[in-house]
């Protein structure tokens, strides 16, 4: 790319990359690294026909994630039934 003063590089991360969750801790560390790479990689083809970005894509509405959501929604009723029950 560089011989040929043109190109584009997209990399793909997550917002896991500056929201990194706790249970997930491997997975943000990866998608920072990859997002570190890109700047670096951005900032030495500068002014050339090269470019580098990373897209930080968030969540999307799956089958997985409306089940995630509806778990964390019983969690919740639970706690405030049993552990914050009204005296």
């Amino acid at each position: 790319m560089s011989a040929h003063n043109w190109g584009r590089v997209n990399f793909i991360s997550s917002e896991s990359a500056v929201q990194i969750p706790a249970e997930m801790i491997h997975y943000g560390v990866t998608k920072i690294a990859q997002v570190g790479l890109a700047r670096g990689l951005a900032e030495t083809t500068a002014g050339t026909g090269v470019t580098v970005n990373s897209v930080l894509a968030g969540p999307t509405w799956s089958e997985g994630v409306a089940g995630f959501i509806e778990q964390l929604a019983r969690v919740e009723r639970e706690f405030f039934q049993i552990v914050r029950a009204a005296p």
